[in-house]
């Protein structure tokens, strides 16, 4: 399947990355390419990254792929070396007559026989040793030989352009061992668990926008039991018509059935019952007194850009989900008392 060849990853606990390496030989102009489907709070994305050395405009071979040239083939015979002999002084000083003063100062023949302890002839066997040492490296080189030439690797045909995305963003870094306790930033999936595609289709199905459950009930003067306060809005004749004209105010009413977005429950929310598409969206409501509205078959839906919010009237149906979630969880409660019934407590 296509999700097998994707590798998947989580950053930081709220962003999934899918990692696509394509091959070189499905393209005109092949280059390592990496294919990556961002899926996080703020939507899905898709991004697509090539390894270039150049940018398209001043690739000049864009879709020319030449053989290399190779290098400079080396000549065989080099060129001749010119020999020129170094003189201390010049050849007219030969023919300058000698005076009393030049020999005020002896030559380094009459030295030597002077030498009782040995460092000029130790001084002329080091000269002379080095005489033989230049002479040997100034003579011509060795013709050189085309078989030993450097050649240049063969190209590579194989990219691991996912490691190489995760070592530019720095995230490689963090799938070694060293982790601090706790969540990792950077998580593998394994995608052959059987369950995996079908997790991801239900994380597709959910919008960008934020989530949100509100649960309104209609609490009577004097009430404390549960089941009193929830047994309100079964009936239009228990509650104030000014509870009925609230609700209707907070949000429009929507069939879960028919609802794409946002019910309130992980299990009814972004799905479409099949053979419900056809039917008519708006009907009109039974007498009610808010009960309709406790997720079985209808809540109150608003939203805007960012935000999704359903608003339940939790009823004692054990059928409700709703009704189980309630009592599973903490919740914040909002008390809104008419004057009325100020007037009255007092």
């Amino acid at each position: 399947s296509a999700v097998s060849k994707f590798r998947y990853f989580v950053v930081e606990n709220s962003t999934v990355l899918a990692l696509l390496e394509e091959p070189l030989g499905n393209d005109q102009d092949p280059q390592p390419t990496v294919t990556l489907l961002i899926r996080g709070g703020f939507g899905r994305h898709a991004w697509t990254l090539q390894l270039r050395h150049l940018p398209r405009h001043r690739s000049g071979t864009k879709y020319q792929h030449t053989p290399n040239p190779g290098r400079p083939v080396p000549l065989e015979d080099p060129p001749p070396r010119p020999h020129s002999r170094h003189k201390y002084f010049p050849d007219s000083v030969e023919r300058i007559p000698q005076c009393k003063v030049d020999k005020s100062i002896p030559d380094l023949d009459a030295l030597f026989l002077e030498d009782s302890s040995g460092e000029l002839s130790e001084l002329s066997r080091l000269l002379e040793k080095q005489v033989v040492g230049e002479r040997r490296d100034s003579s011509p080189p060795c013709t050189m030989d085309p078989e030993r030439e450097c050649a240049p690797p063969p190209p590579c045909h194989e990219f691991q352009t996912a490691r190489l995305f995760l070592s530019h963003f720095g995230l490689l870094s963090r799938l070694d061992n060293n982790q601090e306790p706790g969540i990792p930033p950077l998580v593998a999936l394994d995608t052959s668990h059987p369950s995996f595609c079908n997790d991801l289709e239900a994380l597709d199905n959910i919008g960008c926008r934020t989530v949100n459950t509100c649960h309104v009930m209609y609490v009577r003067a004097g009430q404390k039991q549960p089941e009193h306060i929830l047994n309100n809005v079964l009936s239009e004749s228990t509650v104030s018509p000014h509870f009925l004209e609230m609700l209707l105010a907070l949000g429009w009413p929507v069939k879960v059935s028919q609802h794409p977005g946002w019910t309130g429950h992980v299990a009814t929310s972004y799905k479409l019952a099949h053979g419900t598409q056809g039917e008519p969206a708006t009907e009109s409501l039974p007498s009610h007194g808010g009960s309709l509205f406790n997720g079985d078959s209808h809540v109150l839906y608003w939203a805007d850009v960012s935000a999704e919010i359903a608003f339940v009237v939790p009823t004692s149906s054990r059928k409700s989900k709703h009704f189980d979630e309630f009592h599973q969880q903490d919740s914040a409660v909002w008390y809104e008392r008419s004057l009325s019934a100020c007037e009255a407590t007092d």
